[in-house]
């Protein structure tokens, strides 16, 4: 049930054709810490840190000594959700390659 729904929602291909099957063999090669780092930090965590800030800063007021604390906090979960992506991506990618190896 938990892996149903890490490959629906959490996987970062939902049809494996061989464009798909290479670029996850390749991006799996160089490893999950630099696809979390990637794909959690820098697409995600950054992008949305950044958005957040701005509206938190135009909306309230917030002492500058506060945004540390609230990068530390985004910069974990964007690493979970790396994770997440990950994950879902992987096991995705091993029920299609079980599919493919029945039929």
């Amino acid at each position: 049930m938990v892996k149903d729904l890490f490959i629906k929602y959490n996987s970062k291909y939902h049809y494996w054709d061989n464009q798909e099957v290479k670029a996850w063999l390749a991006t799996k090669q160089k490893g999950m810490l630099r696809f979390v780092l990637l794909e959690g930090l820098v697409k995600w965590g950054l992008v949305s840190f950044t958005i957040f800030i701005a509206i938190l800063l135009s909306a309230t007021e917030i002492a500058l000594s506060d945004i540390p604390l609230i990068a530390v906090v985004w910069m974990l979960v964007a690493c979970l959700y790396g994770c997440g992506i990950w994950l879902g991506t992987n096991l995705s990618f091993h029920r299609h390659q079980q599919t493919r190896e029945k039929g």
